[in-house]
């Protein structure tokens, strides 16, 4: 049977399922956290707002969310959709002991590589 036909060997099927649950328990709590923040806030710059929320995090000091009428929530979703997919791939990918860190560090070099708007 040529490589890759064929049902999936024990090892792979293990491995979907730690990523599954890494992603379920570690990654989703502390990613709809910060979207529900991004949903009240309805920042300009969501990508920016999110590497914030995060550091704000991280040093205990999160603000209050107030929300403002810029960007609709669709509009935000769809701006981060391709970033937060990319970094969770990362993430599980590498099975990040800290999700906050690694989320940060990902957005640090996401937002100091996008030109100011």
């Amino acid at each position: 049977m040529p490589y890759g036909e064929g049902p999936p060997s024990l090892k792979a099927v293990k491995r979907v399922e730690e990523a599954h649950n890494y992603a379920a328990s570690i990654l989703n709590p502390v990613i709809e956290e910060v979207i529900e923040y991004l949903m009240v806030v309805q920042p300009e710059d969501p990508i920016g707002a999110f590497y914030r929320y995060l550091l704000d995090k991280q040093e205990g000091k999160l603000e209050p969310a107030v929300k403002k009428e810029l960007k609709s929530q669709a509009e935000i979703l769809e701006e981060l959709k391709p970033v937060v997919t990319a970094m969770m791939q990362k993430m599980v990918e590498s099975a990040a002991e800290d999700p906050t860190q690694f989320m940060v560090d990902h957005l640090k070099g996401v937002v100091e590589s996008t030109p100011a708007s």
